[in-house]
Formats: structure tokens, sequence, C-alpha cells
């Protein structure tokens, strides 16, 4: 698909039909808080006493917690149940197939679980990098779009399945009208747009190779889960800091430091997904959806390890559902003002066949660069029927 049509003048829409549009993602928080508070209680006293005691308790496994990260006493004792949380995954553990097994120091390298959290991790890259350029694009100015930051703390506290969704809904309801047709307000300065990668490697992607590098201690795993847990605010301040060094000058240069910033987050999140899906002893489907049912979505958990993995499954199962459905609600805005003139079959076979194959953090990426081209004004649209 190429991108665009010339743009037309703004046209206005009720904010009371966006709201019904994007009742959807209003729909899927309130599930996603349901059905992940349900899943945490399920688990939780095992991580608040593991963060007192040192140890992790799962099933047949007992399992060393560092509890000393910083020397703040209370932030130290809170944020060990954070990364007791992704201890089991860290440990190579998993209930499904090795639990009350000998591990070795570093665990199980391909243990289901393990995988699945990475490719999870792995999908944030790209969606890290979309919000980080929407909080800088001008059109978002004075929206809740401009302030992703807060939104990704709460979602480090209670899911990104859950908090995700809300802000979709907050976000889509209340667009500027010029977002899409005015060239300042589609445009994102050269010096934020330039600097994201940077800001990503250093506040996202390192701790998260940190956390999940194999021959490392656990203790050492943990130590960077523990730094990995403050990545909103990493990737805030790098990008911040990095942008102080370069020219807010530069327009054409712009788009091309976009471009690059797509093209090496999909590479990455692809990379995951596909290095995932060749080494798993088990069908990639079976990562995310063994032992889900929604009709059994409150049922109790025997392990810790078992009910992590639980509320991970879902966790993604909710951020995916609302992050397509908030991409396809922003495609619609550039189709019904003039920039796109590509079917919606079309859209959708793109959209899923690169998600399946590429994983859904790449599908997503893929889709907003797409959209980046079209609000860029640079080509034409392709008119598919």
């Amino acid at each position: 698909m190429k991108s665009t049509s010339p743009a037309k003048s703004p046209k206005s829409e009720s904010i009371f039909f966006r709201i019904l549009l994007a009742l959807p993602l209003l729909g899927l928080f309130l599930c996603a808080r349901k059905v992940l508070g349900a899943n945490v209680s399920h688990y939780l006293p095992v991580l608040e006493e593991a963060a007192k005691t040192g140890w992790i308790h799962d099933g047949g496994n007992l399992i060393p917690l560092r509890t000393t990260y910083s020397g703040i006493k209370g932030l130290d004792g809170f944020l060990s149940i954070f990364v007791g949380f992704f201890t089991p995954a860290l440990a190579g553990l998993d209930h499904s197939s090795i639990s009350g097994t000998k591990l070795g120091e570093f665990g199980v390298l391909y243990a289901p679980q393990r995988l699945q959290s990475i490719t999870f991790i792995a999908d944030g890259i790209g969606l890290n990098a979309i919000l980080a350029l929407e909080s800088y694009r001008r059109g978002n100015s004075k929206t809740l779009a401009a302030i992703p930051t807060l939104f990704l703390l709460a979602a480090q506290l209670l899911g990104i399945g859950q908090v995700f969704p809300l802000f979709y809904f907050l976000t889509s309801i209340t667009p500027s009208p010029t977002r899409l047709t005015s060239k300042n307000a589609a445009s994102i300065p050269f010096h934020y747009a330039s600097t994201i990668l940077p800001a990503l490697l250093f506040g996202y992607i390192i701790p998260s190779i940190g956390t999940f590098y194999p021959s490392s201690p656990l203790s050492s795993r943990q130590a960077w889960n523990f730094i990995w847990q403050f990545f909103p605010i990493w990737i805030a301040i790098f990008h911040f800091l990095f942008s102080r060094f370069v020219s807010s000058n530069g327009s054409r240069s712009t788009l091309s430091s976009l471009r690059l910033t797509y093209a090496s987050v999909f590479l990455l999140s692809s990379a995951a997904y596909l290095y995932v899906f060749l080494v798993s002893p088990v069908p990639i489907s079976q990562l995310f959806f063994k032992d889900i049912s929604i009709w059994d979505w409150e049922r109790a958990v025997g392990s810790l390890s078992e009910g992590t993995a639980m509320f991970l499954k879902w966790d993604e199962i909710f951020v995916v559902l609302g992050t397509t459905y908030w991409v396809l609600l922003n495609v619609r805005d550039l189709k019904r003002n003039g920039r796109v003139e590509a079917s919606w079959v079309w859209i959708l076979i793109v959209f899923g066949v690169t998600s399946v194959f590429f994983g859904p953090g790449a599908g997503v990426v893929g889709m907003w660069w797409w959209r980046e081209e079209a609000l860029s004004g640079e080509g034409v649209v392709e008119k598919r029927e």
C-alpha cells in the first residue's frame, strides 16, 4: 500500500458518534479489569510472602528472589513483588511442562512461559516507539496522547491489557480536528523523531536483554528486571536528553528518521517472534492460548508459574485486541479525511497477514508506518477494490 491522497479540509464528527465507535475499547477495559483482577487474586499472596522471605514457593520448586536492589527498603520491597511475578519466566520454569523437575542453574532456555514473555516484551518496542512519537506530534499537543508515560506507569502496576484499552478509548474520542489534514499538526519535530531509537535502546531494549540474558545468574536477571520496571521513565528521560543535542530544523529529514525508526522496530519485533516460532517446543499458538477459556477465566491455579502465565496470556490478548481496534479507528480517520483510498478488504488482509507471520507487534508497526507515509503527503494511494 502506498500513501497518500491530497489532504481535504477537516471533517467534523459528533463526539457522541466517536464514543459509540470506541465503545468496544471501553468494553475491553472492563473485561480486562475483571479477568486480570481475578487472576491476580490467586497468586498475589505468594508474591507478597516471597518479597518478605526472599523465596518463592512454586509447586515443587523453591526459587530464590532477590529483595535488595536500590537500598531503599520500601521501594525494593514493593517492586520485589513485580520482579517475583516475572521470576518463573526468568528462571525458565513452566507449569505445563517442567514443574517439579530438577532445574539447572539457568533454568530451561526454551520454557514456553519464558518464550511467551520474550515475544510480549519484544512487541512493546514498537508500541513504545509509536506512543513516544505520537506524544510529540504537534496535533496531539494538549491531549491525553501527549502524556503516555503516565498510562505506561499505570500499566506496569495494573497490566497493559487493562490500562491501554482505556487509553485508546480516551484518545479516540477527543482527537484534534486538524491532526490529519494540517501538515503542521501532523508533523513531529525532527529532534524528537530522530532520537527515539537511542532512547528505546537505552531505556527499554538493553534492560529487556539483561532481563532474559540466558547465561546470567538468576539474581542478575532479577536486578535487570527491577531496572526494566521503570522503562516508561527511562524512555522519557533518554528521549528528552538525546533530543537536546539535535537541531529541530530540517523537515524533509524527519520522514527519513521516522522510516528508520519504524523499519528498525519492525525488524526487532518480527525477529523476536520468528526466533520464538523456530525454537518453541510447542506450537506457537499454545504459547498464547493454552488453558485460556472465556468460560472458565476465574478458575484457581496450582502454582505461581501457572498464575503468571495465565495473566500474561490474558494481558496480551486484551492489549492486542485493543491495539488492533485502535489502529483500525485511526485508519478510518485517514480514509474519511481523504488521506488514503485503499479498500478495507485490502487493509485487513495486509494487517492480518503481517500480524500472523511476523507477530502482532510488527503488524501494528507496519500499519503505523503506512499511516506515517499517508500523513507525510508524499505519493498516492493505490485504490484497490
